[in-house]
């Protein structure tokens, strides 16, 4: 393990920032380890910086403190690095013990399989030879299941086909083939007697199947014979039967045939009274709409007549008020005042041609005048009201 080494040194020059005290790196992890050490540290500093008093009243003492102040900070700076840096390359430190353990690891493990390979080896052969023989017996195993359940169909066909047709059985007979002595092995034997008891037992089966084939088609045949003959008798009743109906039937179709007939004259003959009767009313009813156009022709004529006259009688009546509202309005005097303006037409005709057309030009222009006025007053009159059945809407 590395000494703590510090060299300790000071500097007159305020200018100087050189750190007042130097950790090696070698003994850099002992030192900020342990508390102590960093207490001895810290009290070497105080005795370098407080052992000296400077005055801050004069600028040679201010400049003083200012160097030491520099020079703690620096004193910081480079322990604080070091001490950065040691932490850093601690930080790399398992990443490298991880390394040598993997080395370490595998290289055991190397020799494991170096020295265990003839074992290895031998437990691998041991584990091939158990495997054969386990498949080797569950193979026989199969083998016996398959022998056992061959014996026990052999041993059940007979059972299996009883009440089968004969072509079944027989076609089972010949596709139950002789016992095969390399599938059966040592109970061959076994089986051949078991093989050779159900083919005669199949062979009973099919001859006794074959009796009652024989028997059952001759039966049908007998049935067949009978059901034919009751065929044809239920045959001839059936057309005994259809040809009452058809006689019965043309009977009927005759009597229907008649009847319609009869129908059909009844109908020919109240048609015909039909048309005559709908001739006559529609002759009746001619008479009967032109009686009652001539009626209808008469009294709208007469509604007419009598229209006319109320309209007459109300343009009087209107008129009548209207003239009256006119005189009450005073136009009529303004009327006749132009009139009496106009006869002076006669009095120009015995004076000059020069002063004729001056006088004219006065007449008209009191004419004109007036017949505003009279325009004005009938205007104002309507507006008012006070002329009967008449408005003004602006």
């Amino acid at each position: 393990m590395a000494t703590e080494k510090s060299t300790l040194h000071t500097s007159n020059d305020e200018k100087d920032s050189t750190a007042l005290v130097t950790i090696e790196r070698a003994s850099a992890q002992e030192v900020f380890t342990s508390p102590a050490k960093v207490g001895d540290l810290l009290a070497q500093l105080r005795g370098l910086v407080i052992g000296e008093i400077y005055s801050a009243d004069t600028a040679e003492g201010r400049a003083r403190i200012k160097a030491q102040v520099r020079k703690l900070k620096k004193t910081k700076s480079v322990g604080d690095d070091i001490g950065k840096e040691l932490v850093a390359e601690l930080k790399d430190l398992p990443k490298q013990i991880d390394a040598g353990r993997k080395q370490f690891r595998d290289g055991v493990d190397a020799l494991v399989a170096e020295v265990s390979a003839p074992l290895t080896a031998w437990e691998a052969e041991q584990e091939r030879i158990k495997r054969e023989r386990a498949e080797a017996e569950r193979q026989e195993a199969e083998r016996q299941r398959a022998v056992d359940g061959a014996i026990q169909r052999m041993m059940s066909m007979s059972v299996d086909y009883i009440g089968q047709h004969s072509t079944i059985i027989r076609r089972a007979i010949d596709d139950l083939d002789e016992p095969d002595a390399e599938f059966f092995g040592e109970r061959l034997a076994e089986a051949q007697g078991i093989w050779a008891g159900a083919v005669s037992k199949l062979t009973h089966l099919a001859e006794q199947a074959e009796a009652l084939e024989k028997a059952d088609s001759d039966r049908q045949a007998r049935e067949a014979a009978d059901q034919a003959a009751r065929r044809e008798q239920e045959a001839s009743r059936q057309r005994e039967l259809d040809a009452e109906v058809a006689a019965r039937q043309a009977q009927k179709e005759k009597a229907d045939a008649e009847r319609r007939a009869q129908e059909a004259e009844a109908r020919e003959v109240q048609a015909k009274a039909d048309a005559e009767r709908r001739i006559a009313q529609a002759k009746a009813d001619a008479e009967a709409a032109e009686r009652q156009r001539l009626a209808d022709q008469q009294e709208a004529e007469r509604k007419e007549a009598e229209r006319r006259a109320a309209d007459e009688a109300h343009r009087k009546e209107f008129n009548r008020r209207a003239l009256a509202a006119l005189l009450a309005s005073g136009i009529m005097d303004m009327i006749q005042e132009a009139i009496s303006i106009g006869s002076q037409d006669k009095i120009v005709a015995d004076i000059s041609d020069d002063a004729a057309d001056v006088l004219n030009k006065l007449i008209s222009e009191r004419l004109q005048t007036k017949a505003d006025a009279i325009g004005k007053r009938i205007v104002a009159s309507v507006a008012r009201g006070q002329i009967p059945h008449m408005t003004m809407n602006y």
